[in-house]
């Protein structure tokens, strides 16, 4: 199914995106010059740590796997019974020894746990754990409900023991690491519970529907029946995760760079696009059976796969609009650059189903004009049913966002034109199809003269360029169109333009005025907490009207028994 492969290589990359932004976010109470020789230090403990942890469960659930199974079992297969055994003698008591070095060294020196080797292992360890402990505990709840192909005594070991594994990492977090190490887990797996939800249901809402509208054969009434079952075991263990990791946890922790990163990146974009890629795929096979030809003229085999797509366009747009919910609740009458980056992804995930819409138009046209014996008139309908769909689901979205932002642009240029969204998006649009439009032309070219050389010019060559042509027709619109928007806002940006402050406040802990400096003046902001600041408290209005008066320089802002003291700083 193409969305389970679209949504298999967008959560790692998802995954591996909120690991790379979070490795700032690990090392925040490090020094900014380390002594080699821990660094050396801790990448090879904490590997060997890691690695007697994966050693010892992998043996530890092998040996109970076969202490739940029936005698003959036990002796069955000796090279894997002396590999869980090799695993588990050797593997528990290295992992017992490197435990506590590890806490000898953590009671000596407190901020071990500050450094990124430690947040990477206890990240690693938590996420791994997890997706086992929950692979393990789908089996087992699918055997518990007479699924197929499932046994329970290698479910019942791997859940006993990756799930101890998880409950005692999860202790060692609660006490022993900081608050950017524990976000970062916790939005990994908030990324796990979010893709099982939708998993899960796609797979309920998906066979319930077949059974609505009678697309299942006979033969395949218990595989639907066995479809409904997985998806709901699947759906409520990804709830619990998505629960315990989200709504427990991450959902109130900092709205940092890394938050925002898991709510743009997967509960807005990610859910964006895969509904409206299950929408156009679905609206395509309906206008492919009424006004194209389809494949095979039975309905319940044309449309089998729409229920499914049906059902990822509901999740999508059901995870859409609840994390475009979240984005909001906090400021939903501030124009924050938050809100900018959501709504120029939106228009520019529109822009492209229309912009690939337009391309495939442009084919089809030149695929029906140049009378191609290969390629029927069944082929350019349902080409032409393919373009429709992109447009008739890509247009609307993208006036209505894009609408939107022309609209605040022209009201105030000076505050709108100067932003950084704004100014990537326009600019990233314009050399984007610029690109395009010199690949098109170039491969457009060389099938020509290939042609002219070869001495087989004819109406042929138009319909190999095709593709070419309608890339080329197509970039060129889009990047000259967002060009002219650029350099008709050029002034307001080279006027207003200025470098990201960092702004450190130095004081009492205020989360909440620090996120509101950076939404109001779009630079960095941390808080350094002093120990004997006692019972003062930030001044709100004083200090958002030093931050405005600020020269264009990071600034340190300290809160003393005399009030409020800036100290410009340079950093090195």
């Amino acid at each position: 199914m193409i969305f389970r492969n679209i949504l298999g290589f967008f959560m790692p990359l998802a995954v591996v995106a909120l690991v790379i932004i979070g490795v700032r976010q690990f090392g925040r109470g490090t020094t900014s010059v380390e002594n080699r020789a821990h660094v050396m230090r801790r990448i090879f403990q904490y590997s060997m740590l890691l690695a007697s942890v994966i050693i010892s469960a992998i043996g530890t659930s092998g040996l109970l796997t076969r202490a739940f199974s029936s005698s003959d079992a036990l002796t069955s297969d000796s090279a894997a019974l002396a590999r869980d055994a090799s695993f588990t003698i050797v593997g528990v008591p290295v992992l017992i020894g490197l435990t506590l070095w590890t806490q000898s060294i953590i009671r000596k020196n407190p901020r071990e746990v500050e450094s990124f080797a430690w947040g990477g292992f206890v990240t690693l360890v938590d996420v791994i754990s997890l997706i086992t402990g929950l692979v393990a505990a789908t089996e087992l709840a699918k055997w518990a409900t007479n699924l197929p192909d499932t046994t329970w005594p290698s479910s019942t070991a791997r859940v006993v023991v990756w799930g101890t594994t998880w409950v005692a990492i999860r202790m060692v977090k609660r006490s022993a690491s900081n608050s950017a190490q524990r976000q970062v887990g916790n939005l990994i797996g908030s990324i796990v519970g979010l893709g099982l939800v939708v998993a899960g249901g796609v797979g309920v809402i998906s066979s319930l529907l077949q059974i609505a509208f009678d697309l299942q054969n006979d033969a395949f009434v218990y595989q639907t029946n066995d479809a409904t079952v997985s998806g709901t075991i699947t759906l409520v263990l990804g709830a619990g995760v998505w629960g315990g990791y989200w709504f427990a946890r991450a959902r109130l922790s900092e709205r940092n760079s890394l938050w925002h990163s898991y709510v743009l990146l997967i509960g807005v974009g990610g859910a964006f696009v895969t509904a409206i890629s299950a929408t156009s795929v679905a609206i395509y096979q309906l206008l492919v059976w009424y006004f194209g030809t389809p494949d095979i003229d039975i309905a319940r085999v044309h449309f089998n796969d729409t229920p499914a797509n049906a059902s990822y366009a509901l999740m999508g747009l059901a995870s859409w609009w609840y994390h475009r919910w979240v984005l909001h609740e906090a400021g939903r009458r501030q124009r924050t650059e938050v809100r900018r980056v959501y709504e120029y992804m939106l228009s520019g995930v529109s822009l492209g189903s229309i912009a690939v819409g337009i391309g495939i138009l442009v084919a089809a046209g030149i695929e029906s004009l140049t009378n191609s014996d290969v390629l029927t008139t069944v082929d350019t309908a349902n080409t032409l049913m393919e373009a429709l769909t992109l447009l008739g689901v890509g247009t609307p979205i993208w006036l209505l966002y894009w609408l939107r932002i022309q609209t605040l642009a022209h009201a105030e240029p000076e505050t709108e034109a100067p932003t950084p969204t704004r100014r990537a998006y326009l600019f990233g649009l314009f050399g984007i199809g610029g690109v395009a439009s010199l690949v098109a032309l170039i491969t457009g070219v060389f099938l020509l003269l290939q042609d002219v050389f070869q001495g087989d010019f004819a109406s042929s060559t138009f319909r190999d360029m095709r593709f070419a042509i309608g890339v080329l027709v197509t970039a060129g619109i889009v990047a000259s169109y967002h060009y002219s928007v650029y350099r008709g806002e050029r002034q307001y940006a080279q006027i207003a333009w200025r470098h990201t402050r960092n702004i450190m406040l130095v004081g009492p802990k205020d989360e909440e005025l620090a996120h509101e400096i950076a939404q109001r003046t779009g630079d960095r902001v941390q808080i350094w907490v002093q120990s004997n600041i006692d019972s003062k408290q930030w001044s709100k209005p004083d200090v958002l009207a030093l931050v405005d008066n600020l020269p264009d320089q990071d600034a340190l802002i300290l809160l003393n028994a005399h009030g409020l003291e800036v100290i410009p700083v340079v950093r090195q």
